[in-house]
């Protein structure tokens, strides 16, 4: 992202991100304080608007079913349906 771009996005403060961060945990039931802070990494690094749309992804696949873990023992929990997507993604990326 060059400067030009950076001027033009709206800014969102630390709170705002942080409100977005525990919107997502609340949508992923995720209640302990680890997953929060991850969650807060990834709404600051991909920025509010790309994480909230990881959080509609996930919860798209949810509503399908979810996924199972790789070695198919059980469903992920939303919040590592979350994650998968995520990690997913950015192997994609490289």
């Amino acid at each position: 992202m060059n400067e030009q771009q950076a001027q033009a996005m709206p800014a969102v403060t630390r709170d705002g991100r942080d409100e977005v961060a525990r919107t997502i945990a609340g949508q992923l039931r995720e209640t302990e304080d680890k997953p929060l802070l991850l969650l807060r990494k990834v709404v600051e690094r991909l920025g509010t608007e790309q994480a909230l749309a990881f959080l509609k992804e996930t919860l798209e696949i949810e509503a399908q079913g979810g996924l199972m873990l790789a070695d198919g023992s059980r469903r992920r929990t939303p919040g590592g349906t979350g994650s998968a997507s995520q990690a997913q993604v950015q192997r994609q990326r490289r």
